[in-house]
């Protein structure tokens, strides 16, 4: 099996949904923040569930037992895991949740990495959403060192909207621990990174010319102009869509 088969490694464009003041950190501090593998808002997406433990012995112990041994289990193998999230579209009718969640009711923006061209930590993994996430646990016979990429790239298919594709980072496999900043008590991770890879910035439908033209500013300081567009509601068919961005003044 080839590595890209087994991280299910996706080289293509990216694009990560963030804050402007997120944004501003990333050019600024040359650094993109992962998070840690258990602070993901739903208690299925990279989870202790998805291991290969004796679920039918754990069932019969109850409620805080399973608890207690799913969160030994997952530290033990997560715990120095890490993640920064990226979706494969930004203009699909399924990215109309995307900008509504993690674009803040569309006043934020997101940005683009052409992984096909850049080969940043080992270039993202791709998720997938399978109709069960309980039947392909139950089925699927995970190799030795396969264990961590099948649970940090299967996730419950009500996320399939996401069209997601994640960077993933384990300091354990890192030889100069000196250039990771560890965050927030250790929830995130702010990984070293060139702003110039970023070859696209889309400003959400409802957000502010400030942010914007700021945005462009801090572009312009580290002497980089990627392309930038703005998400507009097209009259004629009701629909989010991008337009070259040309500010008002």
């Amino acid at each position: 099996m080839s590595d890209d088969s087994l991280f299910n490694t996706y080289r293509d464009k990216s694009y990560r949904f963030i804050s402007f003041d997120g944004l501003y950190s990333t050019i600024e501090n040359q650094r993109l923040r992962f998070s840690r593998a258990d602070q993901f808002n739903d208690p299925l997406d990279n989870s202790p569930f998805l291991m290969d433990l004796d679920w039918e012995n754990l069932s019969k112990k109850g409620h805080k037992l399973i608890q207690h041994a799913t969160k030994i289990a997952f530290e033990r193998a997560f715990s120095s895991t890490y993640i920064c999230c990226f979706s494969k579209t930004y203009t699909t009718e399924k990215s109309y949740l995307m900008w509504a969640h993690y674009g803040k009711s569309h006043t934020q923006v997101c940005f683009e990495i052409d992984f096909s061209k850049h080969d940043y930590c080992g270039s993202p993994s791709e998720v997938v959403y399978p109709e069960s996430l309980l039947e392909k646990r139950n089925l699927k016979k995970i190799k030795e060192g396969e264990l961590g990429m099948f649970v940090v790239t299967n996730k419950s298919n009500i996320w399939d909207y996401e069209e997601e594709v994640r960077l993933v980072f384990d300091i354990r496999y890192v030889k100069n621990l000196m250039d990771l900043k560890i965050t927030n008590d250790g929830k995130n991770l702010d990984v070293p990174f060139n702003p110039k890879l970023i070859s696209k910035v889309i400003f959400g439908y409802k957000s502010l010319e400030f942010d914007q033209l700021k945005t462009i500013s801090f572009f312009n300081n580290i002497g980089h102009m990627p392309r930038y567009e703005q998400m507009i509601v097209d009259p004629l068919t009701l629909k989010l869509k991008p337009i070259m961005y040309e500010p008002s003044i």
